[in-house]
């Protein structure tokens, strides 16, 4: 048995004593809210599971949030899904901060990262927060670089367009460049390449590396790029440094952070 509060349509408040030790209120004799002997409460069913269990005999809206009478945010079923409806942006807080948010657009932005990103796909902070789990992916970034190529000893290059871009995934960057329209200054010293969009690690083997690159009428060569220090890359042709003038170049790298 169960001790109940019927709002009755025709006898009003009704009440029904028991000892069962748990407690029902009733609109009209059918059970609204149910607390069981173990405190766990139900609505729409007599018998929660939990400290809270919201029964629907059909799929709907179970649980509405509102503010001020507007809706905020609201729990539903959908063919067996569960739904988490927000009327704006969703927030995800730990330990008194915010993690993450889910933007209207559909883009999911980490902590740190741009709040008003658009889009659908997951946006990282601009400040990469390294992670030691060799299975995290902790940071993602593209964008444009200026190169620059020129002659140790002279660094007179006189380049009219000097573009590039990368994509930063991890600690990995992958990059493209081209240097046209002039030339890397006075021949016969290493030619450099430099100005990369991020600060190489401490060592930075070559991988999949490789270079275009014209001097004057001579035929074009193919060649290799590899890291010197700190943001320097020197390009070479087989095992030997390049130190022709050249009157364009092109390539793609990659090196660590």
């Amino acid at each position: 048995m169960t001790a109940t509060i019927n709002a009755s349509t025709s006898a009003g408040v009704v009440t029904t004593a028991d000892t069962s030790g748990i407690l029902q209120l009733q609109t009209n004799g059918t059970a609204a809210l149910t607390v069981d002997a173990s405190q766990n409460v139900g609505i729409g069913t007599a018998s929660p599971a939990s400290k809270l269990t919201v029964n629907n005999a059909t799929a709907t809206d179970y649980v509405t949030l509102t503010t001020a009478g507007s809706t905020k945010g609201v729990l539903a079923d959908e063919a067996g899904d569960l739904i988490i409806k927000s009327a704006a942006s969703l927030l995800f807080q730990t330990n008194g901060a915010i993690r993450a948010r889910l933007n209207t657009t559909g883009a999911f932005v980490l902590a740190g990262g741009t709040t008003t990103a658009d889009g659908i796909g997951i946006t990282f902070p601009a400040t990469q927060s390294a992670s030691s789990d060799a299975n995290t992916l902790d940071d993602y970034e593209e964008g444009t670089w200026t190169p620059n190529v020129y002659h140790n000893s002279s660094n007179n290059s006189t380049w009219g367009t000097k573009t590039g871009f990368y994509r930063k995934i991890g600690s990995v960057v992958y990059c493209w460049f081209l240097v046209d329209g002039g030339n890397s200054g006075t021949a016969g010293s290493q030619l450099f390449l430099v100005n990369v969009p991020f600060t190489p690690g401490a060592a930075n083997p070559p991988a999949g590396t490789f270079g275009i690159w014209g001097a004057n009428s001579l035929t074009p060569k193919t060649g290799n790029i590899f890291w010197v220090s700190s943001n320097v890359f020197q390009i070479y042709n087989g095992g030997n440094g390049l130190t022709d003038q050249a009157s364009y170049m092109s390539g793609s790298f990659s090196y660590n952070v």
